[in-house]
């Protein structure tokens, strides 16, 4: 529509239409209107072309797929908790490489880890069927926030305080019964810092439920975790307990106990420890008789693996009119922490099947003449063809004598670098009597070129020494830094001092900085 020259001209001037020329002008702002109405939607239209095709270029994409997976596993380490699976799932839903790495490289953890007030039947349920069927089975762990200590419905010790507040832990609630009953098949449950009155209280529930004997979770557990946190002072406030049926592994820390007592009771029936080819147990009482102990290694005649904790407690009394221990399929034996009274365990244990030995000093002073003795019972280890592990921290002040004494050794870990210490001339002197030694593995190492360079001289030492047995690996990781350039260069020089020695080498740098820039170096 074209407007004539006189209503033209009432658009450069100030002047009003008349009546006859208003009609026409309404006509072409209506028309004007529709027209960039239409415009801005085929604008929008382009707009979004645009974007589609920029984001077709964008460097996201050109991500490989692996690198994807290397981010996806640095934001989620696993996925054991339900926010971890929420952030998995919207991650997922980007696009579909996205949704190909989430469920191809970063599968779903087979371990799910529970605090007591998140117990959630549906969320367990949902993370089985995640998981799925997978090597060595799905393992569950519930932990009590403060032992517990604010259950107000499990049963109360009569030593207990008057304060009760309104929390209610996970052994009290209908959804952890059921999953015990009605729950997924599991490798391995883990109960953690619990008070054994709540535990017990999950057990009552157990076996009050009239399907105690076809609780599908609880009955089929294989491995079975129990670390109980309270610390007791009267005897009377012990419970016995039980643990699941069908058990052939069992990790045990019971409750540190604060009062003299001649032998404490483990809690456990001894019934439930014949089956037992695994057993974990750290030791928490003081001033206690180590004949309770000893009187449960006598009913596992099927242990294979043994791990003993004794956290260097003191004033261990020594069962003196114990019998000997006959752990005929014993083949792994670890120890940590003994002083000289627990080491003596060693005394009356018979293990004529074992091959692997590791003992973890700490700082305790340990009797070496036990270790000895017991060593050179075992036919595998005295012959060296066995395995016979020493850790120890660099300033235990008794790892020499253990060295110069005990020739058994064939790895050897060292750790905690304390400032000032060196054991490379202990071992250069100690070299006869570890003529065995195969395996030299070092942590929190110090970037010190004289430290490096006394290294990497008794490595040649050994390797001139012992051509037909010489050292097989070390590996050495280096104390955490904050470095300038410098330290890159000393680095460089370590790897070829460390390289001169002719051996098997992994060396683990930490990371590096320079002016707030990563440097990041690794060897191996």
């Amino acid at each position: 529509m074209s407007l004539c020259s006189s209503i033209l001209s009432l658009l450069s001037t100030n002047s009003a239409p008349g009546p006859l020329e208003a009609a026409p002008l309404r006509a072409e702002v209506e028309r004007l209107t529709n027209k960039i109405s239409s415009l801005r939607a085929e604008l929008q239209e382009y707009e979004g072309l645009l974007r589609k095709h920029q984001t077709a270029l964008s460097i996201i994409r050109r991500v490989p797929l692996d690198v994807l997976a290397t981010i996806f596993s640095f934001v989620l380490p696993d996925c054991s908790t339900r926010q971890d699976w929420q952030v998995a799932k919207n991650l997922s839903l980007v696009c579909k490489d996205w949704h190909y790495v989430g469920h191809h490289f970063h599968r779903p953890s087979s371990t799910l880890h529970l605090m007591e007030s998140k117990v959630d039947y549906d969320l367990v349920m949902a993370w089985s069927r995640r998981v799925g069927g997978v090597a060595g089975g799905r393992t569950l762990t519930v932990e009590s926030v403060n032992g517990s200590r604010n259950c107000s419905v499990c049963p109360r010790h009569p030593e207990d305080d008057d304060e009760v507040k309104d929390a209610r832990c996970a052994f009290a609630t209908p959804a952890l019964l059921r999953l015990m009953l009605e729950g997924p098949i599991l490798e391995h449950l883990r109960f953690t810092y619990v008070e054994i009155r709540c535990y017990q209280h999950l057990l009552d529930l157990i076996a009050s439920s009239g399907a105690s004997s076809n609780a599908r979770t609880w009955n089929n557990v294989k491995r079975f975790t129990l670390h109980i946190h309270e610390v007791w002072t009267p005897p009377s406030a012990i419970l016995a307990a039980d643990v699941p049926p069908g058990i052939t592994s069992f990790d045990f820390k019971p409750p540190r106990l604060t009062f003299a007592v001649n032998c404490p009771p483990l809690l456990i029936p001894l019934t439930a420890f014949e089956r037992l080819t695994s057993f974990s147990f750290s030791w928490h009482w003081v001033e206690y008789s180590g004949e309770a102990l000893v009187t449960v290694l006598a009913h596992c005649a099927n242990l294979e693996t043994l791990t003993l904790d004794f956290q260097d407690q003191e004033s261990w009394l020594y069962p003196d009119h114990s019998e000997v221990v006959k752990l005929p399929k014993l083949w792994k034996l670890k120890i940590t922490q003994p002083n000289d009274d627990s080491i003596k365990l060693l005394n009356l244990l018979d293990t004529p099947a074992l091959t692997h030995f590791e003992i973890d000093l700490g700082f305790c002073s340990v009797n070496t003449d036990v270790v000895k003795s017991f060593l050179s019972q075992s036919s595998a280890i005295s012959q060296g063809v066995g395995h016979a592990g020493l850790s120890f921290p660099w300033a235990s002040l008794n790892f020499a004598e253990f060295l110069q004494r005990v020739p058994y050794f064939t790895h050897l870990r060292v750790h905690s670098y304390f400032e000032g210490t060196n054991l490379f001339p202990c071992l250069s002197r100690a070299r006869d009597t570890l003529s065995r030694l195969k395996v030299l593995e070092i942590s929190d190492f110090p970037i010190e070129m004289s430290m490096i360079q006394s290294l990497a001289s008794y490595i040649i030492l050994r390797q001139n020494d012992r051509a037909q047995n010489a050292l097989t690996t070390v590996s050495v990781k280096f104390q955490s830094t904050l470095r300038l350039l410098g330290c890159v260069n000393s680095s460089k020089k370590a790897i070829e001092l460390l390289e001169s020695a002719g051996t098997s080498l992994a060396v683990e740098f930490p990371e590096l900085f320079q002016e707030g820039v990563g440097l990041g170096q690794s060897h191996g």
